[in-house]
């Protein structure tokens, strides 16, 4: 199973990007994707288990499978107006079995990639360094 495949399942055509979690449960596969428009769908074995879009902070989506009950929360850390990370959790009952954490990343020219707050540090300094240019031009004249 890979998110090229899972993809063709999503039948909206305006998710376009979003993050893929890779889970294994004793034999079954779980895939999760979160979309940057807030959907979040669930696959277990290339099945849909959960379907739902989300605005908030954090979802959750319980299912059961081989008669136990999981549950999958997807959380998102806010820095500034947007997430800068998104953590899914697969817990079975109270017991967290697995974590996983994705970054929003932001391309950069020459293939160079970087985190969100990396990006905002960036554009954070140059900006610093050029209006401290500006200002010191502007006191010479």
């Amino acid at each position: 199973m890979n998110a090229n495949n899972k993809m063709t399942l999503i039948e909206d055509d305006n998710l376009g990007k979003g993050h893929w979690f890779f889970f294994n449960i004793d034999k079954s596969e779980l895939a999760v994707f979160v979309g940057v428009w807030g959907r979040q769908v669930v696959y277990v074995d290339e099945c849909t288990v959960s379907d739902q879009k989300n605005k908030g902070p954090r979802s959750v989506h319980e299912f059961n499978l081989h008669g136990k009950t999981f549950r999958l929360t997807v959380e998102g850390k806010r820095f500034l107006d947007t997430y800068s990370s998104i953590f899914c959790r697969l817990y079975e009952d109270t017991r967290l079995l697995a974590e996983e954490k994705k970054e929003n990343i932001f391309k950069l020219p020459f293939g160079k990639t970087v985190s969100r707050n990396q990006f905002l540090l960036f554009n954070f300094a140059i900006s610093f360094v050029v209006g401290l240019l500006v200002v010191l031009a502007m006191n010479k004249f």
